[in-house]
């Protein structure tokens, strides 16, 4: 190797090092971004927390969710169909238990058919079959109340007098014809044209749903609409009357008519017989 090429590489490694000491200068002399960008990412991720709803209490399956039972809990990331706002679950009842601290999640109430959340503890949601007569004129509303009345025809086989009697006292309708609410519903009704619908879903006690069900296969059944300031003790009215009692009493049957026609002699071999005609 000649003394020229020689003196070439060490002025490219001199070059290199003076590079290389530029190069270790200008990092030594950088701010440390790194740890500062670092902690901000990790300081505000309390506040960036998304806040959903949780149970403030254990809550039972089927028991109606109230405001005091609810509370906001954050979360790193939230958790599938949890709910935001507490006002979204106020009144709803779930199908399953939740635990206290447990997100309240769209699972936990039943989808796809709504009357069932209008349903309380003990309660059959039950149709009977209904017209412009038997439904109080098309004008029942879902979150009136009703009296359901029996008609039984004297007919010496479901009953050996006529009556009509009350078979339930002060149920909820649910729903009329297509119409579907709740009693938050109630009082609606008016300005509104009467409609004709085949059946109303009535919510009954599992007790009465079975006297219901064989009250509709023995006569006749009647809605009657109850005003909101009636008592449900069931002392207002009378719970069954019978068609002599409403006859007025000591009614005396009309006498047998007297008969007005000849008197005709009839003889039958040695035998003789009067006959009179009318």
């Amino acid at each position: 190797m000649s003394s020229q090429t020689l003196k070439f590489l060490a002025v490219l490694m001199v070059i290199g090092s003076v590079v290389l000491a530029f190069v270790a200068l200008r990092i030594s002399r950088a701010p440390e971004t790194p740890s500062k960008t670092a902690n901000a990412e990790t300081i505000p991720q309390k506040d960036a927390a998304v806040r959903v709803v949780v149970a403030a209490r254990p809550i039972q399956s089927g028991e109606e969710i109230r405001d005091a039972d609810l509370a906001l809990a954050a979360f790193e990331a939230a958790p599938p169909n949890a709910f935001k706002r507490p006002e979204e679950i106020v009144g709803r009842r779930p199908v399953a238990a939740i635990g206290s601290g447990n997100p309240v999640l769209q699972r936990h109430f039943l989808s796809g058919n709504p009357l069932i959340e209008t349903l309380r503890e003990n309660e059959r949601a039950i149709a009977v079959k209904v017209n412009n007569l038997i439904g109080v004129g098309g004008f029942l509303h879902p979150g009136d109340k009703v009296d359901v009345l029996l008609y039984l025809r004297g007919d010496h086989q479901q009953a050996a007098e006529s009556q009509s009697l009350v078979v339930v006292r002060s149920v909820r309708v649910l729903a009329y014809g297509g119409e579907l609410g709740g009693p938050e519903d109630a009082g609606k009704t008016e300005k509104v044209k009467s409609k004709e619908a085949a059946t109303a879903v009535l919510a009954v006690s599992a007790e009465d749903a079975v006297r219901l069900t064989l009250a509709e296969n023995a006569g006749v059944l009647r809605l009657a609409l109850r005003p909101s300031s009636i008592g449900e003790d069931g002392t207002e009215d009378r719970a069954s009357v019978r068609l002599s009692e409403i006859i007025a009493p000591g009614l005396e049957e009309p006498a047998p008519r007297k008969p007005q026609g000849p008197v005709v002699e009839v003889y039958r071999g040695g035998q003789k017989s009067m006959i009179q005609f009318q």
